[in-house]
């Protein structure tokens, strides 16, 4: 149910982002607007192209269907929204150290945060660290304008909540 919400979200945010472009550059994760905590979050929603939001949203539904359903709601929407921050966290970590000026967008940290919680749990790392190898190799030769350092955080963020899952209640029988 929460996965259904939050994508609605997102595409009603898309729909009206096309519209108003002024959202992308006022809500984006930029170098002007990394102390602004709000920022950290409401990037999150916003994406470039129907292509963006289509990988993306198609990534959510598969991936967080899986964690809502094994798990509870309020534990998928903490993942999401964990992940997410630690996204925005190594985003800005990333301008601090090289200086970029880029406008950072989307929900693809908080999916790779999603992606990583269940496959650590499931106790299927090895097809996520391949999986997200492949990802990466790709986007760096065909010279996407992809902003890996979230992806990485949102990893990071989703690994360390399911290491605190596991400790409580242990791990998954099955894997995906």
């Amino acid at each position: 149910m929460a996965v259904s919400i939050i994508i609605v979200l997102n595409v009603l945010i898309f729909l009206y982002s096309s519209i108003n472009t002024i959202l992308l550059s006022k809500f984006g994760l930029s170098p002007i607007h990394w102390n602004d905590p709000f920022i950290w979050f409401s990037s999150m929603f916003l994406h470039a192209n129907l292509m963006h939001i289509g990988f993306n949203m198609f990534a959510l539904y598969d991936l967080g269907t899986r964690v809502e359903q094994a798990f509870k709601t309020s534990t998928f929407l903490i993942v999401y929204f964990i992940s997410g921050l630690f996204a925005s966290i190594f985003t800005i970590l990333y301008f601090f150290i090289s200086h970029e000026n880029a406008l950072v967008i989307g929900a693809s940290g908080a999916i790779f945060g999603i992606w990583s919680f269940y496959s650590y749990l499931s106790r299927d790392m090895k097809n996520f660290l391949t999986g997200f190898a492949i990802f990466h190799i790709i986007i760096f030769f065909l010279h996407m304008p992809i902003a890996w350092y979230a992806h990485l955080g949102g990893a990071i963020g989703g690994l360390a909540l399911a290491y605190l899952q596991s400790k409580k209640n242990g791990f998954l029988i099955y894997k995906f």
